[in-house]
């Protein structure tokens, strides 16, 4: 399976193509803002320089929050544009997922993960993880301040750009705060999963974002979910 993956619900913009689990192209950058701009010139060099058209591909990927609502926005909605217009399954993984698996696909963990992000406003984004990267529980949102109450005891890894806040909240931990967005190979690894299932088939109703805190501006209201689904 050969897909086309991409990252804009942070920070950082990430792109890249995959061969199964396996990265055959990549690029990544700092882009705070303007992800709707870069994403689809970047997606298209990226197709040029491996020598693809989308009639090579199997799918489509993108996460799909939690994150900054204009970022989540426009990758959902180049994802959905592209399956449509090439015919291809489109689907997303959390943010929350793939930033747990850039830590688990360096090496194995040795303790449970926790990822989280800095949502700002006094509140993080996370979600519990076993060693072996298996969710625990649904993405979660909460005051930094009472997030301890939210996470089982015991030491854990800390992955992303609210691991050392929650580390100083729970007085323990082991934070990454060198991993502060998802990687490439996280996200080759965690798509390649969720397209399987879809091998084969044309376009699906693509994937649907995750917020788990309202937006200042109302999404359309197929694009609304429970913050509690995965």
């Amino acid at each position: 399976m050969r897909f086309l993956f991409f990252d804009t619900s942070l920070d950082r913009l990430t792109a890249g193509l995959a061969r199964e689990e396996r990265v055959i192209a990549e690029h990544s950058e700092d882009c705070p803002r303007g992800h709707s701009d870069r994403l689809v010139p970047l997606l298209r060099d990226l197709m040029a320089v491996a020598g693809l058209r989308f009639e090579d591909l199997d799918g489509i990927g993108c996460t799909r929050g939690p994150g900054t609502f204009t970022g989540i926005r426009s990758g959902i909605a180049a994802a959905r544009a592209l399956g449509l217009a090439a015919n291809l399954p489109a689907t997303g993984v959390t943010t929350l997922d793939a930033l747990a698996h850039t830590l688990i696909c360096v090496e194995p963990a040795k303790a449970p993960v926790t990822a989280v992000i800095d949502a700002r406003r006094g509140e993080l984004y996370f979600r519990h993880f076993r060693p072996d990267g298996t969710p625990v529980g649904a993405p979660l949102r909460a005051p930094a301040a009472s997030a301890k109450s939210h996470c089982p005891p015991g030491r854990r890894l800390l992955v992303g750009s609210g691991a050392a806040i929650l580390r100083d909240v729970l007085g323990c931990g082991v934070p990454r705060t060198d991993i502060r967005a998802p990687s490439p190979r996280a996200l080759a690894v965690t798509l390649n999963r969720a397209l399987r299932r879809h091998r084969g088939h044309g376009y699906i109703s693509g994937p649907k974002p995750m917020y788990l805190r309202p937006a200042d501006a109302t999404p359309p209201a197929d694009w609304r979910q429970p913050p509690g689904e995965a």
